[in-house]
């Protein structure tokens, strides 16, 4: 409703209204990728390697990450397991994290780390490594959900009704109300103008312009100079 207005306040000369801006949190949550992730500790040095724990440590992170996406229905195929290994010198204070790490092969996990040191820091020391902590991301594939426009291309653009609005004190204007849905790809609306969907209303006030878009997309030509 105030968008416009505070664009102007700020010299901003456009404003977009996205579709379905009044319910992009309902939507982040429907579309949001479900995951899980946790670290486990597991301090083991280069020299004291042994694949058979860290495998035990790694099934078990596993497995307890997939246990919710198993329980909402989601089948052990469909699960994605991300994996990130934090390694450091021994004594140092912090740890450099080397994303898909091999487990199994010690060296190349040595080289990765050194590749990455390197790169961050500029420099490689001869001292030892360990392995800090392993950290896992379970997932699923994002939903698939399609939000189409209810913007046509075609007809004509007609008011869902007129009457007298009052943008500056004691003065009413006469304004014309649309449905969102009722808009057409590309004509101009000038303001005085309101648009109403489900979930807001926007204002386009005298001086301003409206068109949308084939994405639902309202899009406003504030006058700010």
């Amino acid at each position: 409703m105030h968008a416009v207005e505070v664009a102007r306040a700020f010299g901003i000369a456009k404003v977009i209204v996205p579709n379905h801006s009044g319910v992009f949190s309902a939507l982040g949550c429907v579309s949001a990728e479900m995951s899980y992730a946790q670290q486990r500790t597991v301090r083991m040095a280069v020299g004291e390697w042994d694949v058979g724990r860290l495998k035990t440590v790694r099934d078990s992170l596993s497995t307890r990450l997939s246990a919710p996406l198993l329980a909402a229905g989601y089948v052990p195929e469909s699960i994605s397991i991300e994996e990130v290994a934090a390694v450091r010198y021994r004594g140092q204070s912090y740890a450099i994290e080397i994303s898909r790490p091999s487990f199994d092969e010690p060296h190349q996990l040595g080289r990765a780390f050194s590749e990455q040191h390197m790169k961050l820091y500029g420099f490689i020391a001869d001292d030892p490594w360990e392995l800090v902590a392993i950290r896992q991301r379970a997932s699923v594939p994002r939903a698939s959900k399609a939000f189409h426009p209810t913007i046509s291309e075609f007809g004509r653009v007609t008011p869902i009704r007129t009457g007298g609005c009052t943008f500056d004190l004691n003065i009413s204007t006469e304004t014309a109300r649309h449905s969102r849905s009722g808009l057409r790809v590309g004509q101009l609306l000038a303001g005085p103008v309101i648009v109403e969907d489900e979930w807001s209303t926007v204002v386009v006030p005298t001086g301003a312009t409206l068109v949308a878009d084939e994405g639902g997309n309202l899009h406003i030509e504030t006058g700010a100079r």
